[in-house]
């Protein structure tokens, strides 16, 4: 809903990335990030996030259940 009312929030396409690659949905998660890069070309959790998914890599351990 925040990027429908505002589409330049780039934060917003930041935590859907990570939301999404916690899914599991990497390729979603990627696309996520590039668009919170195309508003926000310094962000670098983006950015971070981006490279880390493009390297195959998990983008963060599984958590804990209490």
């Amino acid at each position: 809903r925040a990027v429908a009312i505002f589409p330049a929030y780039s934060e917003a396409f930041h935590n859907r990335g990570n939301a999404l690659a916690r899914l599991g949905r990497r390729e979603e998660a990627a696309e996520s990030f590039r668009s919170c890069l195309r508003f926000d070309p310094g962000h670098a959790g983006a950015a971070a996030n981006l490279r880390t998914l493009e390297a195959g890599l998990p983008l963060a351990p599984a958590r804990r259940r209490l």
